[in-house]
């Protein structure tokens, strides 16, 4: 369930399944207020407390001004770019790096004394309380998923690639500049591409810039793969794999690391996968975070983790403070793939020496960003 704002496109799709809340922010220009019950806030009371300006909170629930005035519990929150146009960041992560940079509060929604006006909508907190929902930004949920090779295989002599610059890339019918345009490929759009060098080529024959694109490159199975599923994580090229019976049969973009928090290369296994938990910066830390119920945590050694990112959609540029963000449908099926498996019902699993998690191995180095 998710509330639908005006400034998003309603997902056809149905992104709830790979998110288990709603999630958001105070705009910049002031916190949140956050009404001590549904009771309260209906009435028009004070506000007991305010969301924290740069704290990343989940809810669980939409309510309205009146009970006929709540959506349909079914209703989606459209996906699209956030505000900021992808300024990518981390639940481990820099502090203020996905915040939208125009996110201030809407004029004209400043509260007014007295019973909420019919027609607002308010968004539930876990233990009871509300904050308006015109007070809060909701991160849109990226619509982004990697590639299933079995049911989509590359092209023979190919390799699975994916556009990289944001605002997208030019096909030119030569390897050249000044070639003609023959067409055009959104950021993030899948594809195959062929060939070495400083120009790579689309199964149609169209040419692009090799530094536009990030493309899976297989590499031998490390130590104690033999025999197991692994995963197979590229910082230079932003990519994770899944390799099962030694072949590829999904690959996906990541956001690893920035440069100054870099993601550990090494041999890991899986040793515990949580659903969803809070993620919060050290009490001395340098740069302050707290994410509420970040999703899909897979930790591969104590603080990094493969999980889901709801707060940004940059995925393919490096994002995080060590972390491996993943978009929240691609974070739901690894989940849903590695082990230890997670009985049904369970919140949290453990790997043990009779249940062992899947290997993970991390190599390359972070590209500049």
């Amino acid at each position: 369930m998710y509330l639908e704002q005006d400034t998003y496109d309603r997902d056809p799709d149905g992104e709830d399944v790979a998110l288990p809340f709603v999630y958001g922010r105070a705009y910049r220009d002031r916190p949140g207020p956050i009404y001590a019950s549904v009771e309260a806030w209906r009435a028009g009371l004070p506000p007991t407390n305010t969301l924290h300006p740069r704290a990343k909170v989940h809810f669980v629930g939409v309510v309205g001004a009146l009970p006929e005035d709540e959506p349909p519990r079914d209703q989606a929150t459209g996906s699209g770019a956030p505000e900021d146009g992808g300024a990518p960041e981390d639940a481990g992560a820099p502090e203020d790096a996905g915040a939208p940079e125009d996110g201030d509060r809407p004029k004209g929604l400043e509260p007014e004394p007295g019973p909420v006006a019919p027609g607002s909508l308010g968004l539930l907190r876990p233990g009871g309380e509300v904050v308006p929902a015109d007070a809060v930004y909701l991160f849109p949920v990226s619509r982004f998923e990697g590639r299933d090779l079995h049911s989509d295989p590359v092209t023979p002599g190919g390799r699975a690639a994916w556009v990289l610059p944001y605002v997208g890339l030019k096909l030119r019918d030569a390897p050249d500049e000044a070639a003609e345009e023959v067409g055009q490929l959104p950021f993030q759009a899948a594809l195959d591409a062929f060939g070495d060098g400083d120009w790579l080529q689309t199964a149609s024959g169209a040419w692009l810039r090799a530094r536009d694109v990030r493309v899976f490159e297989p590499a031998p199975a490390p130590p104690g793969a033999g025999g197991r599923s692994w995963i197979d994580v590229d910082l230079s090229q932003q990519t994770l794999a899944l390799i099962q019976d030694d072949t590829p049969s999904f690959v996906t973009l990541i956001s690893s690391g920035l440069p100054r928090t870099a993601t550990p290369t090494g041999l890991y296994e899986i040793t515990d996968k949580v659903v969803h938990d809070d993620m919060r910066s050290r009490p001395r830390a340098r740069e302050w975070y707290h994410v509420e119920q970040v999703p899909w945590i897979m930790h591969f050694r104590s603080r990094y983790a493969l999980h889901g990112a709801f707060w940004h959609w940059g995925f393919g540029h490096p994002a995080s403070h060590g972390c491996i963000n993943l978009a929240p449908k691609d974070a739901r099926a690894l989940f849903e793939r590695l082990l230890p498996t997670l009985p049904r019902g369970w919140h949290t699993v453990y790997a043990d020496p009779d249940h062992q998690g899947t290997l993970v191995r991390i190599r390359g180095e972070t590209p500049g960003g």
